[in-house]
């Protein structure tokens, strides 16, 4: 059980600081000058809003963690279209090349 609470707070923690952080900027600088979804939240107290705002931190980072390996794969480039995907690994192959030969590229 311990060990499926430290992967259970290891996955939360990468991704719930992330969320609150751009929850929390959301609520800071673009929530006020809105009134899209004033209503939506309706949250008097600051408990209420607290609680408002720990759900939703902790349901985008449910959301981003269940979509973690889609997310990954699209960064290293395995959804990429055929053509870019090959530029690429040429690209690497090049630099691995030089590298091999002591040439230092430049990008």
């Amino acid at each position: 059980m311990s060990e499926f609470l430290k992967t259970l707070w290891g996955k939360l923690y990468a991704w719930a600081l992330p969320s609150a952080l751009a929850i929390g900027a959301y609520w800071l600088f673009v929530y006020p000058k809105t009134t899209v979804f004033h209503g939506l939240v309706g949250a008097d107290s600051e408990v209420s809003r607290a609680g408002v705002f720990a759900a939703t931190t902790a349901t985008i980072a449910f959301c981003l963690n269940a979509l973690s390996m889609p997310l990954y794969r699209v960064l290293e480039g395995y959804y990429w279209p055929r053509w870019l995907r090959e530029r690429g690994s040429a690209r690497q192959r090049r630099r691995k090349r030089e590298l091999q030969q002591g040439i230092v590229g430049t990008g």
